[in-house]
């Protein structure tokens, strides 16, 4: 199976000669695609059946993002204060660029 892979600019506004307002698009095979959709929806079915996940899990969950995880950690800290116990917070930001 092969992949051809190409850059093309994120916007037709931005400097062409900035390598950053590029992205890769990846153009697979049929087979590729087929083996990638049948692999999603047995993963999909499995996770769904078996809830392996923690619940409070936000990636890669159907209607959960950053923003359900940040109301959730809100709501557990103002519940926290309002039942008057201690609470700490520690947040950290990771970043691979």
């Amino acid at each position: 199976m092969e992949s051809t892979i190409s850059p093309r600019i994120k916007k037709s506004t931005l400097d062409k000669d900035q390598l950053s307002n590029y992205h890769s698009v990846s153009n697979l095979s049929l087979i590729s695609k087929i083996i990638e959709h049948v692999v999603k929806s047995r993963l999909t079915e499995h996770f769904s059946s078996n809830n392996p996940l923690n619940p409070h899990q936000s990636v890669y969950v159907k209607h959960h993002s950053t923003e359900t995880a940040f109301l959730y950690i809100h709501d557990c800290s103002m519940l926290q204060i309002y039942l008057d116990h201690c609470l700490s917070v520690a947040v950290s930001k990771y970043s691979y660029r």
